[in-house]
């Protein structure tokens, strides 16, 4: 047996369909809130005359308790693909079998919580999130472990950067509300590396010419260590203590000094210099700002000549006094004038197996600081070892870019 039905649409009168967003009304209970329906003109008075404003209806629901009493709900606040529908409600006569068809507006029903006195993680709860925000707090709930230690990771980052960027803004602020404040104007960057090799003669014939002792230690300087280099030059493999420490390229060339005195003073010279320079290149950062930095048995033109040579120096603010530091650029400007005295004394060849132990520096990058000075490294087999060396030749040809800053890492 079938059953008809009539249908019949009725003009001029709308159904209202209202959804609540955190939950729904129990049967029979719908007498507990109180609707009030507002269309355009109710709203906004203000726009009422305006041909081109879009139809706009507003639903409330009060109910007395505490903790919500009005539910609202907007037809503007529907997607935006709602919008482009009509809705229809269809009411049927069991009796009859006629059904009469009403336009229909849909709301959803939101709270309206009253939000004054609440604190703000619990204001930050209502707030409509993000989807990025909505998978992270899902993550959190029901993803792995592993997501959920990413997840966390993440946000611990975020955090990170925020107090960075707050603590570089307050140094940034403070530094320009100082008197002494001086503008640092930018400069165009330069290859500085030539800077960091000693002094040098490009025109000459023989490698000797090229680096001078005296130029690289300084006149002042090498009448300054005579005393210190007694020791050196009164070597004896039987009764030498080294109280000083000196390394193991040191202590392996001492037996082999010339017996002529003037070169055995100059090379005597030279490796005592090569251990002040170890010595200040080993110093760490807080060492650095101590007040003597160096022993206080070296002479003072020595010192003083090191630290202006080999450090920067910080200037006090009148609460603190003046310091010393030491730059990357300065560690390599120690390394390559260590380097060039070593390459002296061992007549322009060096075997650098002994200063690299001193030194503490890659096997990679010792070919690239000798390169930097104008050598050439050669390598043979002695007794199945493989041995490398540096060589020194004129005419002095230096790298035509800087070796130094574009393979370190």
């Amino acid at each position: 047996m079938t059953s008809t039905c009539s249908i019949k649409r009725v003009e001029g009168r709308k159904a209202v369909i209202a959804k609540f967003t955190n939950g729904r009304l129990k049967e029979g209970k719908s007498q507990v809130l109180k609707f009030k329906h507002l269309t355009n003109g109710d709203v906004l008075e203000d726009n009422s005359k305006d041909d081109n404003i879009i139809s706009r209806s507003v639903l409330i629901a009060k109910r007395e308790t505490d903790t919500c009493q009005t539910y609202i709900g907007d037809t503007q606040n529907n997607s935006l693909s709602s919008q482009f529908y009509n809705y229809y409600v269809g009411v049927r006569n069991k009796r009859t079998g006629k059904m009469k068809v009403f336009d229909a507006e849909l709301f959803n029903m939101i709270p309206d919580v009253k939000v004054d006195s609440m604190k703000e993680d619990k204001l930050d709860k209502l707030l409509p999130m993000t989807y990025t925000d909505q998978m992270k707090e899902l993550t959190k709930a029901f993803g792995s472990t592993k997501r959920q230690r990413l997840v966390t990771q993440a946000q611990k980052n975020e955090l990170k950067e925020d107090v960075l960027e707050s603590a570089i803004g307050n140094a940034v602020d403070h530094a320009v509300s100082q008197e002494n404040y001086t503008e640092i104007m930018a400069k165009k960057p330069t290859d500085d590396s030539n800077n960091c090799i000693p002094t040098h003669h490009l025109d000459t014939d023989k490698p000797e010419d090229i680096y001078k002792a005296e130029e690289i230690i300084g006149g002042k300087e090498m009448a300054a260590i005579t005393n210190l280099t007694q020791k050196l030059f009164d070597f004896t493999s039987e009764d030498f203590q080294n109280e000083e420490g000196f390394g193991h390229y040191i202590m392996n060339r001492l037996p082999i000094l010339p017996l002529d005195e003037t070169r055995r003073w100059e090379k005597c010279k030279c490796l005592l210099y090569i251990h002040c320079l170890i010595v200040l290149y080993r110093k760490k950062a807080n060492e650095l700002r101590a007040k003597d930095i160096l022993p206080k048995a070296w002479p003072d033109i020595l010192k003083q000549s090191l630290l202006n040579n080999f450090t920067l120096k910080i200037e006090g603010d009148g609460k603190k006094r003046a310091s010393r530091c030491m730059s990357v650029r300065m560690k390599d400007k120690i390394i390559l004038h260590i380097l060039v005295l070593c390459l002296i004394v061992d007549n322009f060849t060096l075997e650098y197996s002994d200063i690299l132990k001193d030194l503490k520096i890659g096997e990679k990058r010792m070919p690239l600081l000798l390169r930097s000075v104008g050598c050439q490294i050669k390598s043979r087999v002695v007794n199945k070892v493989n041995v490398r060396t540096a060589h020194l030749t004129a005419p002095l040809l230096l790298p035509s870019q800087n070796l130094l800053s574009s393979k370190r890492k």
